[in-house]
């Protein structure tokens, strides 16, 4: 059985530990702006408490699903949160396994640019 420590000898990108809080702010990257959808793969490796909330911004609506990977049913459901502020959050419990985590946005009034 592998170790968890193995993964800290390869190229992938590791965060380990067991609450971890990421927060920062986030843009599309300049080749992901044309169809405004950014992918991030993430695998659990043990049962776990999984919560990814979208927050304000200008000019663009925000919006975020969970996948496992190579499937397109989601894997938790995402909520809207009340008010006029168009954010979302996926709160759930994650068994072991690899999960696709998507941002995707979309400009209000049918794609016209503000």
């Amino acid at each position: 059985r592998p170790w968890a420590t193995d993964k800290l000898a390869s190229q992938e990108q590791l965060v380990a530990g067991r609450s971890i809080w990421i927060r920062d702010r986030f843009g599309f990257p300049p080749e992901e702006t044309a169809d405004m959808e950014h992918k991030i793969e993430i695998e659990v490796s043990e049962p776990c408490v999984f919560r990814a909330t979208t927050h304000h911004s200008d000019g663009v609506d925000v919006f975020v699903a969970l996948s496992r990977k190579g499937e397109t049913e989601r894997a938790c459901k995402t909520l809207k949160h009340p008010g006029p502020v168009p954010r979302q959050t996926i709160f759930c419990m994650l068994q072991p396994g690899t999960y696709v985590l998507t941002f995707f946005a979309d400009y209000p009034l049918g794609g016209l640019h503000p």
